[in-house]
């Protein structure tokens, strides 16, 4: 990767952390749909994975609450559980098959938050319960599971959790859990030696871009009425959904 090529990435790396502070995801398929024509997939891919733990600790920072950790470390444990065997079921997977149930999967919900969704007055915007129930955990193993097979954990999370909450609440819990996600990731490639030195001198170098998209994000998103963040997460859906299709 030359210098010319970080370059060409800021702009896209902006739009892809404007987007994840905006919707609470986003940035792994806008990287990977658009950044792997510039520099390669493995390489996006790579970066995408150092970028989105540095993300995700900054939107943890900037949306920090006083949540149980009685709901958030058994999520996170299920979450990480997933991943892990979503890696290890890679090679016994038909991938195709399943990349294009998971992609009809992610288009259904990314219409519905699109076209039928509606803002719901009940729903919590920024309470959280102090514990987790059983269904949560199963939703956020699956969705660990679907993120280490495919790349996309979005779906099941995302039509789960927008059914019981508000903006701010989802928002958090998608940082959250998506965070546990990356850092599985990164401590995977570092383990098996697929982390270079040059991807995370890459990644330094377009930090302050990144913050610059969360920072102009963060602000969108407290800006934008509940029935257009649902919106902007199901077009995100939309497109995720395309990208699985046509890989």
């Amino acid at each position: 990767m030359s210098p010319i090529n970080l370059l060409y990435l800021l702009p896209l790396i902006f739009l892809a952390y404007f987007l994840k502070a905006t919707a609470g995801f986003g940035s792994m398929i806008v990287m990977l749909a658009v950044g792997s024509l510039i520099i390669g997939p493995v390489p996006a891919l790579l970066l995408t994975a150092f970028l989105d733990v540095v993300g995700g600790l900054a939107l943890l920072k900037i949306d920090s609450t006083k949540d149980s950790k009685r709901l958030w470390v058994p999520l996170s444990l299920a979450m990480l559980i997933g991943v892990a065997l979503g890696a290890l079921l890679l090679k016994l997977v038909a991938l195709p098959k399943l990349q294009y149930v998971l992609g009809v999967t992610l288009l259904v919900v990314g219409l519905w938050l699109i076209l039928f969704k509606r803002p719901n007055t009940d729903l919590p915007s920024q309470a959280m319960p102090a514990t987790h129930s059983t269904k949560d955990l199963i939703v956020c193993f699956v969705s660990g599971t679907s993120g280490g097979l495919t790349g996309i954990s979005a779906p099941p999370v995302l039509y789960y959790f927008a059914n019981r909450f508000g903006k701010e609440a989802l928002r958090r819990i998608l940082t959250r859990i998506f965070l546990v996600e990356s850092l599985t990731r990164i401590t995977t490639y570092s383990l098996f030696g697929v982390m270079q030195l040059r991807i995370v001198l890459f990644g330094l170098a377009a930090i302050p871009v990144m913050y610059l998209g969360l920072y102009v994000g963060n602000h969108a998103f407290f800006k934008i009425p509940e029935t257009w963040f649902r919106r902007l997460a199901g077009v995100i859906a939309v497109l995720s959904a395309i990208r699985l299709v046509t890989t």
